[in-house]
């Protein structure tokens, strides 16, 4: 649908956004789904920043048309306790249309991975994934079904972590968490992510940048 952008210093001024995180109440996955834990949605807590944030994610796909936009969309931050959760992550895509991360601690090598079938293969363990997330299932016992999972695909692309550096891709796109641990860096792996739904724009067509380019031969 969209191509993979990276946009670093993405916040002109990152320390406010780290004052919103502060303010909010966090909780781990009821079903394991995903690692650490996450912030409410902001559209629930913090409104005008979560308008505030779409329309700059928005300016970078579709500059100009921001201001006829109708989406829904969830975002939330996410710390994970790298002491707790020693392995990479798993790879996996996302359910949603698009997904946007925007790096907010100083951990380095603990970006984004991106990823392409060896072969068609559906994915393989989830339940495994679940149990270690809701320490059902200890770090050891997960490397065996991680390394199963993860040896079906091949790296394409690697997004090495920096502050205030912002990932946009395709949900669609299998994906993984390099690393939650930098042994010079105290605090959790901070990021801001963002599920983006559904994307349209009142009174026009939305076109894909990917298929126009296709397009063109």
């Amino acid at each position: 649908m969209i191509p993979t952008i990276i946009v670093d210093n993405f916040f002109t001024n990152p320390n406010k956004v780290l004052e919103i995180y502060k303010n909010c109440q966090f909780g781990t996955a009821g079903d394991g789904s995903w690692p650490g834990e996450r912030s409410k949605p902001l559209h629930e807590t913090h409104f005008e920043f979560f308008q505030f944030l779409h329309k700059k994610i928005f300016t970078i796909i579709y500059p100009g048309d921001h201001e006829f936009f109708d989406y829904n969309a969830t975002t939330h931050f996410q710390r994970v306790n790298g002491d707790k959760y020693f392995n990479e992550g798993w790879v996996h895509n996302d359910p949603n249309e698009i997904t946007a991360i925007v790096y907010l601690s100083e951990h380095e090598n603990c970006g984004t991975s991106f990823w392409e079938r060896k072969e068609y293969q559906e994915l393989i363990h989830i339940d495994k994934k679940e149990q270690v997330y809701l320490n059902k299932l200890s770090f050891d016992e997960e490397k065996k079904f991680l390394e199963e999972n993860n040896n079906q695909f091949k790296k394409n692309l690697d997004v090495n972590s920096k502050f205030n550096r912002l990932i946009l891709f395709d949900a669609k796109k299998f994906h993984s968490a390099n690393s939650f641990y930098d042994e010079k860096i105290k605090g959790p792996r901070l990021t801001l992510i963002t599920f983006i739904d559904t994307l349209n724009i009142r009174g026009k067509t939305l076109k894909s940048p990917i298929l126009e380019n296709l397009r063109i031969d």
